[in-house]
């Protein structure tokens, strides 16, 4: 039996239900978080090096017999997105880091990386993070350079969540490449995006990216609107202290608090200035209800674009 099965076998023994725990020490309560830390950390990293291998029977040059075409997929990172039953983004970032380990001469400045990752040191979050952060060799910046940098952030890695380092990451790049601090920022602005899709139920999700600056602006909008819950700076002005107050009151939670303030300022700032949008004024939403329903406050109505109904009352609000 190898260790996959032998983890495996070890954790479908165990009971997943919470009482199960209850009565486990502290110590051992951690020391069990730590084990299953480190299963995952082991089950990431090998399926890693399976997105890996799907990548590289997946090449460009064999074209329609490669094993992602071949089995109905546009992309090595589709295949193993619908396999695995990740996230768009989980499936890329394996791809690229079992890549990574199984060739690093495609980018032999993290050969660092890639080694501490199969020797297990190493998690695929902070193969990542690092690779992120390092960026790619320039003129001025050799891969040679990179690969010292890569080798020292694999050494603290252990003592740092993948955030943590990809921050550190980016700090030993600046540090090294002061002038090209602006074309990163630039090629950061380049990323940004919004993207909205609707989903099934009649909701919908909103994915932004953002560059740092406006992630500095929105990120002070958030913290305003949060912080009293998440243990933010206490306020003397009276008016502050009382809305601090509220917000740590409200029965609403985080999530919910940050949605409903944000979709509040996204109205709020269309109603004063849509000079960049189609139409003038803040957003029109068109609710589909009969006469009769709102007589008599009965039945169903319906938001215009949406496959789902709802209740009259929210048709009158």
């Amino acid at each position: 039996m190898n260790l996959l099965e032998q983890h495996g076998t070890a954790f479908a023994a165990l009971s997943a239900l919470p009482r199960a725990y209850s009565a486990v020490s502290d110590d051992d309560l951690l020391a069990l978080g730590r084990a299953v830390a480190r299963s995952q950390q082991l089950v990431a990293t090998h399926a890693a090096l399976i997105a890996g291998e799907v990548a590289r029977r997946s090449a460009p040059a064999l074209g329609s017999s490669g094993l992602a075409q071949r089995t109905g997929h546009r992309t090595p990172e589709e295949l193993v997105r619908v396999t695995t039953g990740s996230t768009k983004r989980d499936a890329r970032t394996a791809v690229a880091i079992g890549s990574l380990a199984s060739s690093p001469d495609i980018e032999p400045w993290l050969a660092p990386v890639a080694a501490a990752l199969t020797e297990g040191t190493l998690s695929v979050e902070a193969a990542a993070a690092i690779r992120t952060g390092l960026g790619v060799p320039t003129t001025d910046i050799t891969a040679a350079v990179l690969a010292e940098a890569s080798a020292g952030l694999c050494e603290v890695a252990p003592s740092l969540d993948a955030d943590r380092l990809q921050r550190l990451a980016r700090d030993a790049r600046d540090a090294l490449d002061e002038d090209g601090i602006a074309d990163r920022e630039a090629a950061a602005h380049a990323r940004r995006s919004l993207t909205f899709w609707r989903t099934p139920d009649g909701g919908a999700h909103l994915r932004w990216v953002m560059d740092p600056e406006t992630a500095a602006t929105v990120g002070d909008l958030f913290d305003r609107a949060t912080s009293p819950r998440r243990g933010g700076p206490r306020f003397v002005n009276p008016t502050d202290a009382t809305l601090a107050e509220a917000i740590t009151a409200d029965t609403r939670t985080t999530e919910q608090l940050a949605s409903d303030t944000f979709a509040h300022l996204l109205t709020a700032g269309a109603d004063t200035d849509s000079t960049q949008l189609l139409g003038t004024g803040g957003p029109v939403v068109k609710i589909l209800v009969a006469a009769e329903s709102l007589d008599t406050r009965t039945g169903h109505a319906r938001i215009e674009g949406s496959p789902t109904p709802v209740s009259v009352q929210t048709a009158e609000r």
